[in-house]
């Protein structure tokens, strides 16, 4: 079945963990260009959010590799951990090869200083921490 990316996004409004249907998953999983699930800025503005929890878990389904350009975007999503997706990302991020992530990370947290948003700043904090202690060998 094929649908258009917003057909795609109506079907991942507000649906809770694992209550995708299979079909818009499968869709989903074909599109090469990640940067559509990547917290999308849809019309009107408050149809936004209500698609982050579904382009999360398509994005959680692919590899490190294929989310390795899109890191910097992903960690902005710890801005706030009660946004849609917020935990699934972390999660995701978490389990992601040291190679991938480290300067990602290291960057994220120099903007984060940069532009002096604390809260920010925090999560990247409390995220590299529990990245680190996850991945101690």
């Amino acid at each position: 079945m094929s649908f258009t990316i917003d057909e795609l996004y109506d079907a991942l409004c507000w649906h809770p963990t694992g209550d995708i249907p299979p079909e818009v998953i499968e869709a989903a999983m074909e599109i090469r260009n990640l940067h559509v699930f990547v917290q999308p800025m849809l019309n009107p503005p408050e149809r936004s959010k209500a698609v982050w929890d579904g382009c999360a878990m398509i994005l959680a389904r692919h590899s490190d590799e294929e989310l390795r350009p899109h890191l910097s975007r992903l960690l902005e999503w710890l801005q706030d951990p009660n946004w849609p997706g917020a935990r699934i990302i972390e999660a995701r991020l978490l389990n992601m090869d040291r190679k991938y992530l480290q300067s990602a990370l290291e960057s994220s947290i120099r903007q984060a200083r940069k532009l002096d948003d604390t809260e920010w700043l925090y999560w990247l904090t409390e995220f590299r921490q529990e990245y680190d202690a996850h991945h101690a060998e």
